[in-house]
């Protein structure tokens, strides 16, 4: 929730990612098969890269993406992430890695049985 109160407060956006890729790397995957654990990691790295990419960009006015980062931060991806990639996307920012990853976590996640719900 503190997370929801500096975002509604001004929060950048770019904190706002930084922040979501340290809750996910925080998750633990220890229970999951390594299959999963690798692809997850590997996500966990793009949305760092993401976040590392953003930071070295000279024009970082990114519009803040309030609805987007709060969805996320609750756990309501089908909502946030279309809103978010097209952001990203408008403003010149890669974002393959990330769509990439996600896939792969999405597939390995198929293969052992759990459809990621949005």
């Amino acid at each position: 929730m503190e997370k929801l109160r500096k975002i509604e407060a001004g929060m950048p956006a770019i904190d706002a990612y930084s922040d979501y890729a340290k809750a996910m790397r925080s998750i633990d995957t220890s229970y999951c098969p390594p299959e999963f654990q690798q692809a997850f990691l590997k996500h966990v790295h793009s949305w760092e890269n993401f976040v590392d990419r953003l930071n070295d960009r000279k024009d970082t006015q990114l519009r803040r993406v309030f609805v987007s980062i709060i969805g996320l931060l609750i756990g309501n991806p089908a909502v946030t992430m279309g809103p978010i990639f097209r952001e990203l996307e408008e403003n010149g920012v890669d974002i393959s890695e990330i769509r990439e990853s996600w896939q792969n976590v999405e597939s390995v996640s198929l293969k052992y049985g759990y459809r990621v719900r949005y």
